[in-house]
């Protein structure tokens, strides 16, 4: 099954709500049968890694983006500390990308069934 991943770099957004996120975001892989789990590390910078896996990505992309990526009480901040991705037709060889907090970077196209 196909996985999206939405990182969040907290350090981007001081005033990010970790714990207002991963609620919005657990109830949007309710809604949209998706599974969902959560993970944390240090890189260059540390980062949440919220990874969904779902039979239906695009019908999850749109459920997480009105519930969660538009939602008033933490949309100012995810899109300041986000980056979405989803494996492509080949894993993550051809990924795409659907947002980024840098907006000069240039997103693909929702992904298909």
């Amino acid at each position: 099954m196909p996985k999206l991943v939405v990182q969040l770099q907290p350090h981007r957004e001081p005033h990010l709500d970790l714990a207002a996120v991963t609620r919005l975001f657990s109830d949007g892989a309710l809604m949209a049968d998706a599974e969902l789990q959560v993970s944390q590390g240090l890189d260059d910078v540390p980062y949440v890694n919220y990874d969904f896996v779902a039979s239906d990505v695009q019908r999850l992309w749109r459920v997480l983006q009105n519930q969660v990526m538009e939602d008033s009480t933490v949309s100012g901040a995810l899109s300041k500390a986000a980056v979405v991705v989803c494996e492509g037709e080949h894993g993550w060889n051809d990924y795409l990308l659907l947002h980024h907090y840098d907006r000069r970077e240039a997103l693909d196209d929702p992904p298909e069934r």
